[in-house]
């Protein structure tokens, strides 16, 4: 995620997001359903502070639980994709929440 970010690949981004994606913010949530829409708000929905949370994060130190693994103070959250329907095989990485965190959330 990380190399992609780096790379500015928003190809290799949008590929590892899994829709609907949640986006939550001071403002509010919404859902994103279409990759077309993803693709044209990508520097919305991944703004400066999302991707230097991203960027910040130390792959070895990424705190997980049941639901997934989440990258700086919650501003991603991620699982794996299944590959079966079972889910007996995990696949690649799939983003399915970014949280947009106020700035006086960040200085508490």
């Amino acid at each position: 995620m990380q190399d992609a970010f780096e790379a500015n690949d928003r190809e290799a981004v949008v590929d590892m997001v899994r829709l609907p994606l949640r986006v939550n913010g001071p403002n509010g949530s919404y859902i994103v359903q279409r990759r077309a829409y993803l693709e044209r708000h990508f520097d919305q929905i991944f703004d400066t502070p999302t991707r230097a949370a991203i960027m910040a994060q130390d792959p070895d130190d990424i705190f997980e639980r049941d639901t997934g693994g989440m990258i700086g103070d919650g501003q991603v959250w991620f699982n794996h994709r299944c590959v079966a329907v079972d889910c007996a095989q995990m696949g690649a990485v799939a983003i399915y929440v970014v949280n947009h965190i106020a700035e006086s959330e960040e200085a508490e």
